[in-house]
């Protein structure tokens, strides 16, 4: 029973680090993003992102922006 209690622990502390990372990263893309001239920021407000950080912006070409800087960074 211990074993099972300390793998869920495990689960849900390396679940925890995993949002934080995917937050840092965002924070990241978003910054880096903003830095492009005439950038909207309206289209990477962390509002549009769901609860799996998919990007929902109403642009799709900045939501495949988000999804290839994190599989570049495997988060």
């Amino acid at each position: 029973m211990e074993y099972m209690e300390s793998r869920i622990q495990d689960q849900i502390e390396a679940g925890f680090e995993h949002e934080n990372e995917l937050q840092k990263q965002f924070s990241l893309f978003r910054d880096w993003y903003l830095s492009i001239p005439d950038a909207d920021e309206t289209l990477v407000d962390w509002g549009l992102l769901d609860d799996r950080y998919n990007l929902l912006s109403p642009v799709d070409i900045v939501s495949a922006m988000w999804q290839g800087w994190k599989a570049a960074r495997r988060v």
